[in-house]
């Protein structure tokens, strides 16, 4: 467990799990119906204006290991995104042992300059599962 399951704001094998903030959407469709948890990070269970932090985890115990997606939902600054999903990363690294880790994020607008860039580049590597959309975007597990 990353966080503590009692914070979680979804049922344990909930169909679909919506993160959603400012017209922008993650969409976590559970059609294998594995346990899933959705913590709310940025001023749920991290309170406060002192550190960067993503908008939300959502934590999918999936075989043969589990999944974790670092979401941040913003307006059109990519980079900023990468690093509160940086930070709030680094900051569960020891609970992540064993997990597959997925930052996403979901900007109203993104700037090909952006994503094409090397900073950006860099956290592809860092994180090869590194996935932006605009508005709204899907996974399956």
């Amino acid at each position: 467990m990353i966080f503590d399951r009692k914070y979680s704001s979804c049922s344990q094998k909930q169909a679909v799990v919506v993160s959603q903030e400012n017209g922008n959407e993650h969409r976590l469709c559970n059609d294998s119906r594995v346990a899933v948890y959705q913590y709310h990070v940025d001023g749920g269970i991290i309170k406060g204006n002192d550190e960067k932090r993503c908008d939300y985890v959502v934590e999918a115990l999936t075989v043969p290991k589990p999944s974790a997606f670092f979401i941040e939902l913003k307006g059109s600054d990519l980079m900023d995104a990468l690093e509160q999903i940086d930070v709030t990363i680094s900051r569960c690294r020891d609970e992540l042992k064993g997990y597959d880790i997925l930052p996403r994020v979901v900007l109203h607008k993104v700037s090909t300059h952006q994503i094409r860039g090397s900073e950006y580049r860099g956290y592809k590597r860092r994180y090869p599962r590194l996935a932006v959309g605009t508005r709204r975007y899907t996974d399956f597990v």
